[in-house]
């Protein structure tokens, strides 16, 4: 009677840590973006740009990624965000900050004010993306991303 009571003890023990260990979600760019879109704020309505001129502008390789999604503003503001599916997230983050550090050096000639919010940039990797948000609240892009990995 013991060893049954005993088994049925560590078999509801397994079943409720194994409940709480779930996988990892996976990052959906176009998902992702839609979320940030409607809880970043951003100076103005940002537009997409297609996945040849994200590349191009991040120099990154055909095989650094599987899939960009990129929205951009005006070039009166910095305001953007990128969301880079990829397996080599090490690489793609060391080329966004690249990037990064290129456009902050042509807005501190043009409009130094907005290059301050590229200092302040949320940049991150997570499993199998790198997501890069430059808006006046970077706090709020990690917040948006939090929220949008619990959902």
């Amino acid at each position: 009677m013991k060893k049954k009571l005993y088994s049925l003890v560590a078999i509801l023990l397994c079943a409720v840590l194994f409940t709480g260990c779930g996988k990892k979600r996976e990052i959906a760019g176009e998902e992702l973006a839609e979320v940030l879109c409607r809880d970043v704020p951003f100076s103005e309505a940002l537009s997409k740009i297609d996945t040849a001129a994200s590349s191009k502008l991040l120099y990154l390789n055909p095989n650094d990624y599987s899939d960009i999604t990129m929205y951009v503003g005006t070039q009166s503001t910095c305001d953007e965000f990128v969301i880079v599916e990829t397996s080599a997230t090490e690489t793609v983050t060391k080329k966004i900050e690249t990037y990064l550090a290129q456009k902050k050096s042509n807005y501190l000639v043009y409009r130094p004010a907005e290059a301050e919010k590229i200092d302040r940039a949320y940049i991150t990797s997570y499993k199998n993306a790198v997501i890069m948000v430059v808006s006046s609240s970077p706090e709020t892009a990690e917040e948006a991303f939090k929220n949008y990995l619990k959902n």
